[in-house]
């Protein structure tokens, strides 16, 4: 068994709302009812929730309301004010998915898997990387995973996402991971800055799995991001209690981004791609909601999905 960190803390300006209590299930779940049902029966059994100290009442509430009462959850925080890595983040908004997962460190008992907290990535991918994560032996054992779909089975409607295509090694790990916007155009390819592509490539859409080596690559990033002083911080001295202010509000520090830069350290943990040719289902723009709802409810009509959210798995 692993635990599923979800992150939930972002601030969703596209979408205009909380997007994982956005209800989008035929009778009215919420994307994050759906995506936790998918991971328990995938076998996952403990999920950790990183959000914003706005959101989590609300997000809680639902929980205690809606879920079996022995699936164990915990809340972390990523807001500005609360310490990560010694490090204190100022600014409106949390810095980054990176950060994110370092904010759970303290929550999460071994191998982990991270996801979305606005996607839904189906029992069948979820259930691949919950076997990639039970690996004691073998030259798999250290490995992170990344299961990498198909970019056709990740789009939901015509307007332009972003997606990261990757690359392999001759044995199957990643080698590289590109983030670039894709447009689906009417023939089914898709066109990128870097050219037309087929839609048959294999593309991240964030869903991680990770072994406890991945905490100080993320540590040591998240470091280098506020000394860069591209967001601002106050670095807390666990000795002194003295604070030092570096910086002004920015970017972000991204979780594909360190992932990226690990893939060229030869003494780092290496990232093994999975393939799935399941379906990835999202939303980006309030206006996706009702597809996205059309889709599940056919799921449902074809007995690809349960009718009652916890059926069979709770």
């Amino acid at each position: 068994m692993a635990d599923l960190v979800l992150l939930a803390a972002g601030a969703a300006r596209r979408y205009g709302s909380f997007k994982p209590l956005a209800p989008v299930g035929p009778r009215g779940e919420a994307l994050v009812d759906l995506a936790v049902r998918d991971a328990v029966s995938a076998g996952f059994d403990r999920v950790v929730f990183v959000v914003r100290k706005q959101t989590e009442e609300a997000l809680a509430y639902h929980v205690r309301k809606d879920w079996p009462a022995t699936l164990p959850v915990t809340f972390v925080c990523q807001d500005a004010g609360e310490p990560v890595a010694g490090i204190v983040a100022r600014g409106g908004k949390p810095p980054g998915t990176a950060h994110a997962v370092l904010s759970a460190r303290e929550a999460v008992r071994g191998s982990f898997a991270v996801v979305n907290g606005d996607d839904l990535y189906g029992a069948d991918a979820l259930g691949l990387l919950a076997e990639h994560l039970a690996t004691g032996e073998g030259p798999d054992a250290a490995k992170h995973a990344l299961v990498a779909y198909r970019l056709r089975n990740t789009v939901l409607t015509d307007g332009t996402v972003t997606r990261a295509t990757c690359e392999r090694r001759a044995g199957g790990d990643l080698a590289a991971i590109l983030e670039r916007s894709v447009t689906r155009q009417s023939d089914g390819t898709f066109s990128s800055p870097a050219g037309e592509l087929t839609g048959d490539e294999l593309v991240s859409v964030n869903l991680w799995g990770f072994r406890p080596s991945i905490f100080p690559v993320l540590e040591k990033a998240v470091n280098a991001f506020f000394a860069a002083d591209p967001l601002g911080s106050t670095r807390a001295s666990v000795k002194s209690g003295t604070n030092a202010t570096t910086g002004a509000p920015g970017d972000e520090v991204l979780l594909p981004t360190v992932v990226g830069a690990m893939l060229d350290d030869p003494d780092a943990a290496a990232v093994r791609v999975i393939e799935t040719d399941a379906e990835c289902l999202g939303v980006t723009h309030a206006s996706d909601r009702a597809l996205l709802h059309a889709r599940l409810a056919d799921r449902v009509a074809q007995g690809r999905a349960p009718e009652r959210l916890w059926e069979g798995v709770a």
